[in-house]
């Protein structure tokens, strides 16, 4: 579910550069007065369109409208969806079935429990705009670095240290790095593999998943710091 949110989103953010010349997502935070105006606008007119639909088209089409113009209002926020929507849909899955005192119409609803915990997204609000990218392009894998970089992100600004004093070498610094996490997720499936590993059919059952998995967030955040790097150098057109 979460990858299609993220899917869902890279098409709306694509609506909002070339239809409306939106310009990238900032820094998380919330809506601005307008903006929040013309998003409440929009739903509200999707509502109307729905209450007034009497054929299947027609509900679907508000429904994905609503979808379309929510999802529009969370990139305008700078928050990625998906990864937010997991926290959410966990929280709700928290949940129990009864009857909602607050929505006496509804013969069935889901209440909370005793003790049950809101979701927290203050994580998200550390996210910048470069983090939020990258999650949507791969969200299994980048969800992971996402964690990773705003976790790291807030120990190097804690220390007055910036991600860049990290690489004072340019193309050597950035390519030095990558190639150790290469060769270092080499060197722990090759540990572990033996021979085996020249096997085409052989699945590496020796293998610890979770230090591969470690080696490959790594490798996925220093190849984005590089490539970032060189699209604020100006080299990339």
């Amino acid at each position: 579910m979460e990858a299609l949110i993220d899917g869902m989103l890279v098409d709306v953010e694509r609506f909002h550069k070339e239809v409306l010349h939106h310009p990238p997502a900032r820094e998380p935070g919330p809506l601005q007065d307008q903006e929040e105006e013309d998003l409440r606008k929009c739903l509200d007119e999707e509502l109307e369109e729905f209450d007034g639909a009497i054929t299947v088209e027609g509900q679907a089409d508000a429904l994905i409208d609503l979808v379309y113009f929510a999802l529009g209002g969370l990139l305008r926020m700078g928050l990625p969806p998906g990864a937010a929507f997991a926290k959410v849909h966990a929280a709700n899955m928290a949940k129990e079935r009864g009857r909602n005192p607050h929505r006496e119409k509804q013969h069935v609803d889901a209440v909370k429990p005793e003790g049950w915990e809101a979701p927290r997204l203050d994580a998200f609000l550390r996210a910048t705009p470069d983090d939020v990218a990258q999650a949507v392009l791969n969200p299994s894998l980048f969800r992971a670095a996402l964690e990773k970089r705003i976790k790291r992100g807030k120990q190097y600004n804690q220390a007055g240290v910036s991600i860049e004093d990290y690489f004072p070498l340019g193309h050597t610094s950035y390519t030095q790095m990558v190639h150790l996490k290469a060769k270092r997720l080499v060197a722990e499936v090759g540990a572990n593999s033996g021979n085996n590993s020249l096997n085409p059919s052989y699945r590496g059952s020796a293998v610890d998943p979770t230090e591969v998995a470690e080696h490959l967030v790594d490798m996925t955040n220093y190849a984005s710091f590089y490539y970032e790097w060189m699209v604020e150098e100006g080299l990339l057109l």
